[in-house]
């Protein structure tokens, strides 16, 4: 534990803060009721800042990063959570040569940020970056990602890691399309373009030929045996799914042992809700989602590629999202980050996402610093590269 007030070469701070380092699992589950009392006074707050969702992106990401959660505190009760953890490096390559510390974040990860209520930034900050300066030593890079650019968070951070002479910089680095589901249907969809709605009709001749086709929600609180029919179902989709390539279908350990955690909770919970589309009583593509917070995150869909010539996810996609009109009135569907075309032509706004980039005053991150936010760009120029894209509200302390 450190104590910010005694950190050398810095202002005590206005309230006595200290910060710990919680490296050990069990303590890490420990943290659920402070953790969530947190989410609670923070208005800005989703599902995916809950302990439950970061206990899920765990059983992921056990096997290639460590815990490094920061938890500040102020009287023995935490007032600020950074939900850190830092990479590993693979096993046989040696010491990893670049050490990052990030949030613990998974591929469906929509967003991600300091679990910290505004009123307690000025007390917790100076605490939290005087445990980043304490152990300089073990980490070169701080990378956050997915930070909501309008996230009361950013500016505080930005400002104490400049302070503490920690060199940061953030860009704007990705979005989360979304649709506003107010205003009915028919008003919405009468805006879409004629490309959209001929593909769509397209897709659902198609399936007519080939049989009955039925949509299916799924949603609210589930029982055991409930939650385990339905993960079969996703499994044995995903499974099959052109995504097995990649490596997060729900066969495979990591995402499987995430969204088996995600759906266990979520169905208590009642945040599930997921669309099945059935061709002739068979289940042939899925979309899962979590709503929570008056937002529907979709986080991934699935189909059979069995299928592929008669568009299922087209088709899946078009007919939820109609649903959802009448389902979640005056709520947003929030496609999830990434450029995917499809997003693009149903999505109305999209929140912006930064990432912000800080350096370890060892000698390691400056040197690090030096070539990421200096010498790279100036390379890249000079071979006719374009130089790497900053928001334009973005800054780098020099």
């Amino acid at each position: 534990m450190v104590n910010a007030g005694n950190a050398a070469g810095q202002s005590q701070p206005a309230a006595l803060a200290v910060a710990r380092w919680v490296r050990d699992e069990a303590q890490f589950i420990a943290l659920e009721t402070d953790w969530n009392r947190l989410c609670a006074a923070m208005p800005q707050a989703t599902v995916f800042h809950r302990h439950e969702w970061f206990v899920a992106a765990w059983q992921w990401q056990r096997h290639s990063h460590a815990l490094a959660i920061l938890v500040v505190e102020q009287a023995g009760l935490p007032i600020a959570i950074a939900p850190l953890v830092k990479r590993l490096a693979p096993a046989g390559h040696g010491p990893a040569r670049h050490r990052v510390l990030e949030f613990l974040l998974v591929p469906d990860s929509q967003c991600c940020d300091l679990i910290a209520p505004l009123s307690h930034l000025p007390t917790a900050l100076p605490a939290l970056i005087y445990a980043l300066r304490a152990m300089a030593g073990e980490w070169d890079q701080l990378r956050l990602r997915l930070l909501p650019a309008d996230s009361p968070s950013v500016e505080a951070l930005y400002v104490a890691l400049a302070q503490g002479g920690l060199r940061p910089c953030y860009a704007a680095t990705d979005s989360n399309p979304f649709i506003p589901l107010r205003g009915g249907w028919p008003t919405y969809y009468a805006g879409r373009s004629r490309r959209l709605k001929k593909g769509n009709n397209l897709a659902a001749n198609h399936l007519r030929k080939a049989g009955s086709i039925e949509l299916q929600h799924v949603s609210g609180v589930l029982s055991d045996d409930q939650t385990g029919k339905l993960l079969h179902t996703l499994t044995t989709v995903s499974t099959q799914s052109w995504k097995r390539r990649t490596g997060n279908t729900l066969e495979q350990a990591g995402p499987g042992a995430f969204f088996a955690a995600l759906t266990r909770t979520a169905g208590r919970h009642g945040w599930l809700s997921v669309w099945l589309l059935k061709l002739n009583d068979v289940v042939i593509a899925t979309e899962y989602q979590l709503r929570f917070g008056g937002c529907v995150h979709a986080l991934r869909s699935d189909f059979d590629p069995a299928h592929d010539g008669l568009s299922p996810g087209t088709y899946l996609n078009w007919k939820l999202i109609e649903a959802l009109f009448e389902v979640a009135p005056d709520e947003r569907y929030c496609f999830g980050p990434g450029g995917n075309p499809y997003k693009q032509r149903w999505a109305q706004d999209a929140r912006p996402l930064l990432t912000l980039t800080a350096w370890s005053p060892s000698l390691r991150g400056r040197l690090g610093g030096f070539w990421y936010q200096r010498l790279r760009p100036w390379a890249k120029r000079l071979l006719g590269r374009a130089p790497v894209s900053v928001a334009p509200d973005a800054r780098e302390e020099s």
